[in-house]
């Protein structure tokens, strides 16, 4: 193969791997490759060989990252955090991986092997049980309580509070009048 298709081709690889490690996609935050350094060789056995070494950089970097995130990561200050914060309507999975400085893909993971169940299960689970726990104690309407446990669409809140407890919020506040 010409030394200019192989030069090209590890350019292209390096430009896609740049992208995800600039960006800090998949939680990986390192220094772009400077692609210079492949059109200063003239032989393809050099160019593989810088190729290979500059990989296997990026490689380690990549292991190093993921061994501090996954030390960094602690179910508990997970679960604080998200009973902290999961009643704001502004609240979302991304402000909690957002605030453990990883990915929403591995914060889901690493919540469902740690909680047995998703993040959002989680979370929905706090929000319902928070309003079991209003509808019992408070006269409120069900708009205020779904605002109070973080729904911004009071239509939404019902349809998961029945998903949840096989009742609306209103048939639940009547069954404990009773």
């Amino acid at each position: 193969m010409p030394l200019e298709i192989v030069r090209d081709t590890y350019c292209e690889v390096m430009i896609v791997l740049n992208k995800y490690l600039v960006n800090g996609t998949y939680n990986v935050k390192c220094d772009p490759v400077d692609l210079m350094i492949f059109y200063d060789i003239e032989e393809k056995e050099t160019l593989t060989e810088i190729f290979l070494e500059v990989f296997k950089e990026i490689i380690r970097q990549i292991e190093q990252t993921n061994k501090k995130t996954s030390i960094k990561l602690d179910i508990e200050k997970i679960k604080q955090f998200i009973e902290m914060t999961y009643d704001r309507t502004e609240f979302s999975v991304q402000l909690v991986a957002d605030e453990f400085n990883t990915s929403i893909s591995y914060l889901s993971q690493y919540c469902k092997e740690h909680m047995q169940m998703t993040i959002l299960d989680y979370i929905t689970l706090l929000r319902i049980e928070k309003a079991k726990k209003l509808i019992e104690n408070s006269g409120e309407s069900i708009q205020y309580i779904s605002e109070q446990v973080g729904y911004i669409n009071v239509s939404s809140f019902i349809r998961r509070f029945k998903q949840v407890t096989g009742k609306t919020p209103g048939e639940f506040r009547k069954e404990l009048k009773r």
